[in-house]
């Protein structure tokens, strides 16, 4: 019995037989209730779903006993996460758990072999893969959400202002919730001053803004190499190294604030990761771990597009027939039939009938085949020789997974090449197997410089965890970034050039890949990574008189890698004494994933000077530009702060170009991705979207602010056909 299954987006159902998944369709329940004494019965107090347990069984079949050990390899790799994952059962849906048991595989022969699982689901819903988006038409302040899940869902609320700004107040126009962030407009008193005030605003897109040259930036680094654009276009970036006898060579170039500045928030947004191109992030190695093919699926289903102002949907095909309400302009009817000039077709659980007019009603076709992808292994191999002859051995390299094809070069012993995790056999005469091959996913340069790739014997190869490191030469794969290298800072200074602060993001270990935050204030660092550096693999070699030891590239440490996100330093004046906060967040796809913080400093040897400029130093102290880390700064800002006063301010929250996130699920608001929740009025209530359509509205002194609404499909219990909602696109 097939049964699909996929845990983190691998498809558990390419690596074994799933024979059996016990699927709580409705999770358990519990009930309360309240016991009163001489009543008969209790009196029912609210229910809650408990955790869904989802027992299932494998079989893990492999053509060969290599290929069935290289099965449970993979499911033990995909099976060890430490948080809740998706998981699927039907395409477009996941719920979100673990492992609640052991991976136990009971093995029946060499190639055979059985395990039972059991998930754990805390969260007892399933949500769509898919976010539906809605945005108001230019010059509305609507939208109409049509959720399809069978439960309420919590959206995502985006606000974009075109204007200074004293409020925003989002409303749910179904149940009248609404929520509130800033304030409504107040009497200007004369004299008031703004609570805040944006005095540089760098959004890093021309190197205009900044004066090339030195500052009192820390020791150890040369300047005189260059900056750059990325690809991207919006970020300063290291486009040349330099020279010089430094620990870190790179380019400096300083940003003057239009005044000095007493009170402040600074706020930098960095990149410094492993995936980019001699320094540029927007450029990418070929750092494949997997490999993904194809496959269409889908159909073309027409439908029926509304086309005038507003069509009335009825209880029957004729104009006597009682009127539902009205279909607005645009409205899609999915499913409809054609009857006698009217249309049928169901809508909120009933029969409906609408005229189907050619200036009423018009056909469309909706496109929904879409590309699939399936996912392949990519591994690091060794080279191996035949029957143990280590001397001058090599080994061939097919330009066909057939050892009768063409020989395109030779791969001597020790080599570290990476394969294509996906057999392709050489049958014989009688149909079955003579070889097995794998194909080469990067080219190998032998010592005349020439680039191979193609097809290896399986028999030739093996794989890097098997192997005994010290019996085989290493050679570093360029596809790894464990010793790639750099380090971005920002400066604060004062109007002598004494440094006020520094923040900083880099990788300093030639054997991890191991990126880490640090912030320092006058002498004192305030934030840094504390986790401890594993040693690196040793690796012994002996000579006549001496044993060498060197180390070999190790692989990831650390939470930061591949770091894009923002660092925010604030310093706040409280009666006499001065006030630092500081906090360095991660974010992926748009949500953080890490933060570390440092509050309510108040060290009496922390710096007290106005902030009159800023300095950005990217550097490296890797060998090539080839070697150095992606690194790059997107935004500078820096915000005056004013003390409050007792007097009533009129204080507008927000500037032109400023985004306001508002995160329901979780009760958040963001402005320009920074939690800011003390924006958020205290009446406000973080409302839920119901099934079927809600009206959602912005109300502002912003006449023109956009409104977009993200919802995610959702249902109660384990899902395990296809009925989430796919976007549509225009």
């Amino acid at each position: 019995m097939y049964n699909y299954f996929n845990f983190n987006g691998v498809q558990v159902n390419d690596l074994a037989l799933v024979t059996k998944i016990e699927k709580p369709y409705i999770p358990e329940r519990t009930i309360n209730t309240i016991n009163v004494t001489s009543r008969d019965g209790e009196i029912f107090d609210g229910m809650k779903y408990n955790a869904i347990k989802i027992p299932i069984s494998l079989a893990i079949i492999g053509n060969d006993e290599e290929d069935y050990e290289l099965r449970v390899k993979i499911l033990r790799d995909t099976f060890k996460v430490r948080n809740e994952v998706p998981i699927g059962f039907a395409d477009n849906t996941s719920i979100y758990g673990m492992l609640s048991s052991e991976f136990k595989v009971q093995k029946k022969n060499a190639v055979t072999g059985y395990a039972d699982i059991e998930i754990i689901c805390n969260n007892p819903y399933t949500y769509s893969d898919h976010t539906l988006t809605f945005e108001a038409e230019e010059g509305h302040k609507e939208v109409i959400v049509e959720h399809n899940g069978g439960v309420d869902a919590l959206p995502l609320v985006s606000v974009g202002f075109t204007k200074d700004t004293h409020f925003a107040q989002i409303e749910n126009m179904t149940t009248g919730e609404r929520v509130l962030v800033g304030d409504y407009p107040k009497l200007v008193l004369s004299g008031t001053t703004p609570a805040s005030k944006i005095i540089l605003r760098d959004p890093c897109e021309s190197l205009s803004g900044l004066t090339i040259g030195g500052a009192n930036i820390d020791a150890n680094r040369s300047y005189n190499g260059s900056f750059g654009i990325t690809e991207s276009g919006n970020s300063y970036m290291l486009s040349s190294m330099g020279d010089g006898n430094t620990t870190y060579k790179g380019a400096c170039g300083r940003i003057a604030l239009s005044s000095g500045v007493d009170q402040f928030k600074l706020r930098v947004k960095m990149q410094h990761n492993s995936k980019g191109k001699n320094g540029d992030p927007n450029k990418y190695d070929a750092d494949v771990e997997k490999r993904k093919e194809e496959v269409k699926s889908g159909k073309k289903e027409p439908y029926y597009k509304v086309t005038c102002t507003g069509l009335h949907y009825r209880s029957g095909p004729g104009t006597n027939y009682k009127s539902y309400g009205t279909l607005k302009k645009g409205f899609e009817i999915y499913g409809g039939t054609i009857e006698k000039g009217w249309c049928k077709f169901k809508y909120k659980n009933k029969t409906c009938y609408c005229s189907a007019k050619d200036d009423y009603l018009t056909k469309m076709v909706n496109d929904t085949t879409k590309s699939e992808w399936k996912t392949f292994t990519i591994e690091n191999v060794w080279v191996m020789p035949e029957s143990g002859n280590k001397t001058d051995a090599k080994r061939a390299v097919f330009s066909k997974a057939n050892s009768s094809s063409k020989i395109v070069g030779y791969i001597p012993y020790g080599s570290k090449i990476r394969v294509l995790l996906k057999p392709e056999n050489q049958l014989d005469k009688d149909g079955k197997v003579k070889n097995t091959f794998y194909q080469m996913w990067k080219p190998f340069t032998d010592s005349k410089g020439n680039k191979i790739k193609g097809y290896i014997d399986k028999e030739a190869i093996k794989r890097a965890f098997d192997m005994d490191a010290n019996s085989v030469k290493y050679e570093d794969d360029p596809g790894y970034a464990d010793d790639k290298l750099g380090t971005v800072e920002v400066y604060g200074f004062n109007t002598n050039g004494n440094q006020l602060f520094k923040l900083c993001m880099f990788d300093d270990n030639p054997y991890f890949e191991y990126t880490q935050p640090q912030v320092r204030i006058g002498n004192r660092v305030v934030l840094k990574d504390t986790s401890k550096t594993p040693k690196p693999k040793p690796k012994t070699e002996a000579s006549q008189n001496q044993t060498t030891i060197s180390y070999y590239l190790s692989g990831k440490h650390g939470d930061w890698n591949d770091f894009i996100g923002w660092f925010t330093l604030t310093r706040k004046k409280v009666g006499n004494q001065y006030v630092w906060d500081v906090e360095v967040t991660k974010e992926k796809n748009g949500n953080i994933v890490n933060r570390q913080a440092s509050k309510n400093l108040k060290y009496t040897d922390l710096p007290t000077d106005e902030l009159s400029y800023l300095a950005i130093y990217i550097g490296t102290n890797a060998a090539t530009m080839n070697k150095c880390s992606a690194m790059c700064i997107s935004h500078i800002e820096v915000q005056s702060l004013n003390p409050k006063t007792s007097t009533e301010q009129d204080v507008t929250y927000f500037k032109q170009g400023d985004v306001l996130d508002l995160d329901f699920e979780h009760g958040n608001c963001y402005l320009n991705r920074e939690l800011r929740n003390d924006l958020v009025d205290i009446g406000s209530t973080y409302f839920s979207i119901d099934p079927g359509e809600t009206e959602i509205v912005v109300n502002s002194d912003d006449a023109n602010a956009s409104l977009s609404v993200a919802v995610k499909e959702k249902w109660v219990g384990v899902v395990d056909e296809d009925i989430a909602t796919t976007p549509k696109y225009d």
